[in-house]
């Protein structure tokens, strides 16, 4: 019988467990939706939720991003798409203290979704740019956020985001919305600026439901961070 990620003892061997506690079809994509600068643009991308890493960078982790324009004005024009790279989504823990206008406009967005009172004290940053695929001139960059409590403390591995962690967060449709920041699409990666701090939109999480690997526990979580800051 198969033990859920029940001892860390290497980082080779959590790597290995996490991509083979189930068939390579379940391991899941879960999917990310959310408007960009532009009312007209929907940003949508994968995630690959078997990522581990502790240096907390997933290269690779943010999979077939697209921009998606769609004119509403002109229902005659067809959507134009704009692919993106794959890309590396960064994890960190930031604080209340050091960011106390964040933690207030992350507080007033998350009312009346599952996060509502649950951001204090601290928060986890999820951060990704992007290349454009056919212009290596075109990038985008965005953050996501969730509160730092138990399933989102595990910041070592993407497996935060499988079904059976979230299912306490999903709303009636079955999805997660996390509070978001997205820049513009721009020629210059130095430039890319956020939308400020005070002005939110959200990403819509649509986990895998054919990923039925177990959670971690948070005595797991915790013998993964103790692995991970030797």
């Amino acid at each position: 019988m198969i033990n859920k990620l029940a001892k860390v003892i290497s980082a080779a061997t959590v790597l290995a467990m996490t991509t083979t506690l189930v068939p390579q079809s379940a391991l899941g994509l879960g999917k990310f939706s959310g408007g960009s600068v532009d009312s007209s643009e929907t940003l949508e991308f994968g995630i690959l939720t078997y990522e581990f890493s502790c240096e907390r960078k997933f290269r690779g982790a943010i999979q077939t991003p697209v921009l998606i324009d769609d004119d509403d004005f002109n229902s005659n024009t067809p959507p134009k798409y704009y692919n993106f790279k794959p890309g590396t989504l960064e994890v960190s823990v930031i604080d209340e203290i050091d960011k106390p206008d964040l933690f207030q406009s992350l507080k007033n967005q998350a009312q009346g979704t599952s996060f509502e009172g649950k951001f204090s004290g601290k928060a986890v940053q999820y951060e990704s740019t992007l290349e454009d695929s056919s212009d290596p001139q075109n990038f985008m960059k965005f953050k996501f956020y969730a509160p730092y409590i138990y399933p989102f403390t595990n910041i070592y591995s993407l497996s935060v985001f499988n079904t059976s962690n979230l299912t306490t967060f999903l709303n009636n449709q079955g999805k997660v919305l996390f509070p978001k920041q997205i820049s513009p699409v721009s020629q210059n990666i130095d430039t890319l600026n956020l939308l400020n701090d005070n002005i939110f939109t959200s990403f819509s999480f649509t986990p895998d439901p054919e990923n039925k690997r177990f959670p971690l526990t948070q005595q797991e979580i915790e013998q993964l961070r103790e692995h991970c800051e030797r």
